[in-house]
């Protein structure tokens, strides 16, 4: 019933938008749904479910009102469940009251309905205050079916009314003779059994001047047993019943018999008789072969119950999660349980129990498992430098720490700084190559790239490594001209540094790349572990028109960048060139092409020797122009041309 009246309840949940409770006013939550989880509730509570209407109605009351209504919501859901309190004591109550007269009970029963009485006219003080209630909540929520659905609290005051009225009357019939009272008697034939043995109870049922009520039913209830015992009285009023002495192990079982009340006689109940209850009680131990195991082994539980010969009994073991049962001969018992691959490492618990049945009576013990994974060690290697937006192959090993010996199937997971996470497998020998890219907006400098190994294997431990790379990135702001350019800039640093310390633990610049400098193969192609020699071309290239214009490249700037600056100031014939020679430097760092370095050291010339012929006819005019003077002090501009020149070479 809760879960059909909760259905709808998520449209009337909105979250409140507004910072302004005046503008939420509108925004009220869905009629739909609220009186859907209101119909629920009218309908649990005339069907005598408070316990499903109570749940519901503190669940309501967390739906999504507007601020101004939420005290009379607030306010309504309160008297509400106040009210179905008060109902569900009112006929627990009632219940009581007409059991206890059922059987004799008179001053019982009056106490009872007294009781109830006062729970009832609660449940009515409470029910005219939320019917005012729900007639305000009704007008502000639009929801006119909540007044007319509290009459259900109405309807349920009065059927419990009329309830406690028949008991009322029950006690007047029997208090003023009407039904004649009657006595009950019960004994055992023993005094204790064992479980499951035969009992015999038996005793009289007699009006209370003393003649004996023939062919009456009579009720004898055990303590522990499934359900009650009936016989009918004979013409002396007597009567007997056999039953099992019930499995209650450890205390006493209480018996008595009741006469409910029919054939004008008023019920009865008789005094308790006490059975003791005889029973086996286990001396259970229970001991594991080993104290240590991984996922994966197997491990041997056994023990014994200390009870000899065979009484059907059966020993539970409760471990990782499982349960498994077996029959133990003559008591002992064992089990092999496996070491599952989601244990938890460390103390585990593995619990044995004797099950109770027939004079066996329950039992538990304890042992404790530690488990434990192997250790795993995974080593990463790395090149020592790569170019952002190039791919790069991270390889390792994962062997296990104690014994060095391969691991298998293991998951390796790679972290890049800017790139994600990529994966690999470990093969037979343990080995594993993953690769993965630079991101091209990683800056130029060192950055840690780590992995984690997941073995396959349950028993081994997941390990961690990290290592190294310097990544070259020759067209973020750090860089001031392309890839060399940086190069130079951390060779320049770390040396003074290392100079300063005595020393770096950590390589600098192109040291740390481990490359040189203009090193070039046969055929002019770049060597093996070699800047290239294009861009070191475009380098210098670069400087040079830099100097020449007085503004060189900028840190801001991309080779592109810098190229549109310059094309129209470094003249004709030397623009030409370098606009070829920066289109070689971009595909070469960006596009993985390979250049011809004769190509990129002729470009080169070219531009230096237009950037020489620029600067000759600079001096030449300078020149001129002191002459024509006269010899006389230069002027201010002729002073500024020096400059000029001085500033050229």
């Amino acid at each position: 019933m809760i879960l059909g009246g909760a259905s709808l309840l998520p449209a009337a949940e909105r979250a409140m938008r507004h910072s302004d409770a005046k503008a939420a006013q509108a925004e009220l939550p869905s009629p739909a749904a609220l009186l859907s989880g209101y119909s629920t509730v009218f309908s649990a509570v005339l069907s005598g479910g408070y316990s499903d209407a109570s749940e519901l109605i503190a669940y309501l009351n967390s739906s999504y009102v507007p601020e101004n209504v939420r005290y009379i919501f607030a306010r309504f859901n309160s008297l509400f469940a106040s009210a179905v309190s008060d109902l569900n004591q009112t006929e627990a109550l009632v219940a009581e009251a007409r059991g206890a007269i059922g059987v004799g009970m008179v001053a019982e029963a009056r106490a009872l309905a007294g009781n109830a009485s006062v729970s009832l006219w609660r449940a009515n003080s409470t029910a005219s205050l939320l019917r005012d209630s729900s007639a305000t909540l009704a007008s502000q929520l639009k929801v006119p079916q909540i007044r007319t659905g509290v009459s259900s609290v109405d309807e349920r005051i009065a059927y419990l009314s009329q309830e406690l009225s028949e008991v009322r009357s029950e006690i007047a019939r029997v208090e003023a003779g009407d039904l004649e009272r009657t006595v009950i008697a019960v004994e055992l034939d023993r005094a204790e059994a064992w479980v499951g043995s035969p009992v015999t109870a038996s005793g009289s049922l007699s009006a209370e001047g003393g003649s004996p009520v023939a062919g009456a039913t009579v009720r004898v209830a055990v303590e522990g047993a499934p359900g009650e015992y009936s016989a009918v009285t004979g013409e002396d009023g007597s009567y007997s019943v056999t039953f099992p002495a019930p499995p209650v192990y450890g205390g006493p079982a209480a018996v008595h018999a009741y006469f409910p009340a029919s054939g004008g006689y008023a019920g009865s109940r008789s005094a308790d008789a006490v059975l003791r209850i005889l029973w086996l009680k286990p001396a259970l131990e229970a001991k594991l072969n080993a104290t240590r195991a991984k996922p994966g082994d197997w491990i041997l539980v056994s023990g014994s119950t200390g009870i000899g010969g065979s009484h059907g009994e059966r020993v539970r073991v409760s471990a990782f999660g499982g349960i498994f049962t077996a029959d133990p001969s003559d008591g002992a018992f064992s089990f092999a349980v496996q070491v599952p691959a989601g244990a938890t490492s460390g103390r585990n618990a593995i619990s044995v129990s004797v099950v109770p049945s027939g004079v066996v009576g329950p039992a538990s013990a304890a042992a404790y498992l530690e488990v434990y994974r192997i250790p795993t060690a995974l080593t990463l290697t790395l090149p020592p430098a790569s170019i952002s937006g190039a791919n790069v192959t991270v390889s390792g090993r994962v062997v296990s720490a104690s014994d060095g010996a391969a691991v298998s199937n293991a998951a390796v997971l790679v972290r890049v700084p800017g790139a994600g996470v990529y994966s690999g497998l470990s093969g037979e020998d343990g080995s594993f190559r993953v690769n993965v890219p630079i991101g091209i907006a990683v800056p130029t400098g060192w950055f840690e790239v780590s992995a984690t190994a997941y073995p396959a294997a349950a028993a081994y431990q997941q390990s961690s490594a990290s290592s190294g790379l310097y990544a070259v990135n020759p067209s973020i702001a750090a860089v001031p001209v392309a890839a060399l350019a940086i190069a130079y800039s951390a060779v320049g640093r770390g040396r003074a540094r290392g100079g300063a310390r005595g020393g770096s633990d950590k390589p600098q610049g192109l040291a740390a790349l481990g490359v040189g400098v203009g090193s070039h193969g046969p055929g002019g192609k770049a060597g093996a572990g070699a800047l290239s020699a294009v861009v070191s071309a475009y380098h210098r290239a670069a400087a040079a028109i830099g100097r020449s214009l007085g503004n060189p490249i900028g840190r801001g700037e991309t080779l592109r960048e810098f190229l549109r600056r310059v094309r129209g100031k470094a003249g004709g014939d030397a623009a030409e060139p370098f606009g070829e020679l920066t289109i070689m430097a971009e595909e070469e760092l960006y596009a993985g092409r390979v250049h011809e370095a004769a190509r990129a050291e002729s470009l080169l010339q070219r531009v230096l020797s237009s950037l020489s012929a620029l600067r000759g006819r600079i001096s030449g005019a300078e020149g001129r122009a002191v002459s024509a003077g006269g010899g006389e002090e230069p002027s201010e501009g002729g002073a500024g041309g020096r400059g000029a020149g001085n500033r050229g070479a």
